[in-house]
């Protein structure tokens, strides 16, 4: 090989390196707080993708997480709750369905309300001129707790401290209450022990429309008292509506082949993720998808089907 044909090969090879480095840096997953199950589940993902998929795992939270899937080139996937995605198609984006996808149902999210004993809030209408917490604004939390809201016509005095920050204004008395949207057990609120149940309690939420019904079960935190029945949403993994047109940039099609290695993955390995990593993936059910209304990816759809009948690879 002559030295001129030479370099031109070791031109090509290396930008064809760079593609591959730079398209494996551009993949986004974003969970949320650091304090919740969502971040959790993005690391889990990122971990089982290890040696397969470059996935750079970053906290968000369920509005934002939609917003930079939509326009953040560093962003191809998050995690969102159900009741998220319809917030925003409802006030944001009235074809938020064309855009965004799911590529896979995961867990019931319970809504947890935390309330101080002293304060009198033994049912979810109680909260009317209370003193309630309802984390950052546009957060998945935030959402749930606008809803909630709105449901019930009530009025209380709005805070958005974060969950953790939300808890020692809590204890500290300077809330009455926190609403807290997260896949049971939550851990800022396990690792508290069990002598905080003579200051805090959870609180049973009615609430007819949107949410499914939900048990915080007897145990689940030391200091709880007995079952609580509770509401909750759906978390699920979305993407954008990536294709594989002619007429689409390339890393598109790059993007739709992760869709497929990331579903497969997490499809194949859903035992193991159950036995060793958070109890909420033993939720996760690929055929779930068919109950939540919001159109599934054309390439996760595929593996979500064959998981279900038992026949993925």
């Amino acid at each position: 090989m002559s030295k001129a044909l030479l370099k031109v090969a070791v031109i090509i090879g290396c930008c064809f390196c760079l593609f591959v480095q730079s398209h494996a840096q551009e993949i986004g997953l974003l969970g949320g707080s650091t304090a919740g199950t969502y971040i959790k589940f993005a690391q889990d993902i990122r971990d089982i993708a290890q040696g397969v998929l470059d996935i750079n795992v970053s906290p968000g939270g369920s509005l934002s997480n939609i917003e930079k899937v939509l326009h953040d080139k560093h962003t191809q996937f998050a995690i969102v709750q159900y009741d998220a995605l319809l917030y925003y198609e409802t006030f944001k984006f009235k074809q938020l369905r064309e855009k965004i996808k799911m590529i896979l149902p995961l867990y019931d999210e319970e809504i947890h309300l935390i309330a101080r004993k002293d304060s009198n809030i033994n049912h979810v209408r109680d909260l009317g001129g209370k003193r309630v917490n309802m984390d950052k604004q546009n957060s998945g939390c935030w959402v749930t707790a606008t809803v909630m809201r709105e449901k019930l016509g009530l009025d209380w005095q709005e805070y958005n401290y974060a969950p953790a920050e939300a808890l020692r204004q809590l204890r500290s008395g300077n809330i009455d209450a926190f609403i807290y949207t997260c896949g049971k057990p939550a851990p800022v609120l396990a690792d508290l022990s069990a002598d905080v149940s003579e200051q805090i309690t959870l609180v049973p939420i009615e609430l007819e429309g949107v949410y499914v019904d939900s048990i915080i079960e007897k145990g689940t935190y030391p200091w709880q008292e007995g079952d609580i029945r509770t509401k909750a949403t759906t978390a699920v993994l979305i993407s954008y509506n990536y294709t594989e047109e002619t007429n689409v940039p390339e890393r598109f099609k790059g993007y739709v082949q992760d869709i497929r290695t990331i579903i497969g993955l997490v499809c194949k390995n859903l035992d193991n993720l159950g036995k060793n990593k958070h109890p909420k993936w033993k939720e996760v059910n690929p055929a779930r998808y068919k109950e939540i209304d919001w159109p599934v990816h054309y390439a996760a759809q595929v593996i979500l089907d064959k998981s279900a009948t038992g026949k993925a690879e």
